[in-house]
């Protein structure tokens, strides 16, 4: 796809299924050059899966990376119009389950990376540029209590299991489950290691 203001999508999948496997494989890339200065944004995500079936049970995994940038103009304050933010995400994901007459036992495993670099004052060519402690651009300096941009990583993961019996209309079940979640910033909570 294509259109005003540069837009341009591209995007393309391929799956497959045979003997009880299946696999599948996606793309897409979306950019524009923004109706405004600072209102571009560019994102590249990956997705791909497998599967497996068979008479007991069925189980499959997933994982998928996606990468976006986006000029922040009046996005989050009008008030800092050079804002600009940059993520990058990873996950995967398995996921099972067995059944053996009226028993059930389902498992779940999860993990998601997330790493965020918010620029009050967007830095890059044709915007500021870092000289000595300072992000100049041209003539225009950011002010001197900016120091730098703020850097975010995070980390959740977990995984849960659940068994579960019927007896007519009722189901017994018993499960549990465990979530971790872990957050590293250069500008929040404790002082730490830097980014």
């Amino acid at each position: 796809f294509g259109g005003q203001y540069g837009f341009n999508r591209v995007a393309a999948g391929v799956s497959a299924y045979r003997d009880g496997w299946g696999a599948g494989l996606s793309g897409q890339r979306i950019a524009h050059d923004g109706y405004i200065k600072n209102t571009d944004m560019e994102q590249n995500n990956l997705f791909g899966q497998i599967y497996r079936k068979d008479k007991v049970g069925k189980i499959w995994a997933n994982a998928g990376i996606g990468n976006k940038r986006f000029g922040a103009q009046n996005f989050y304050s009008s008030r800092f119009p050079l804002q600009q933010e940059y993520t990058q995400t990873r996950m995967i994901n398995v996921h099972w389950e067995y059944q053996w007459g009226k028993w059930q036992w389902v498992g779940n495993s999860y993990y998601r990376y997330n790493h965020d670099r918010f620029e009050l004052y967007r830095e890059g060519d044709g915007w500021l540029v870092k000289t000595g402690s300072r992000y100049v651009m041209g003539k225009d300096t950011a002010p001197s209590w900016y120091t730098g941009h703020n850097y975010h990583q995070s980390v959740n993961r977990g995984g849960m299991t659940n068994i579960s019996r019927k007896f007519g209309i009722h189901t017994l079940a018993l499960g549990l489950e465990y979530r971790s979640e872990f957050i590293r910033s250069n500008v929040l909570g404790e002082p730490g290691d830097t980014l």
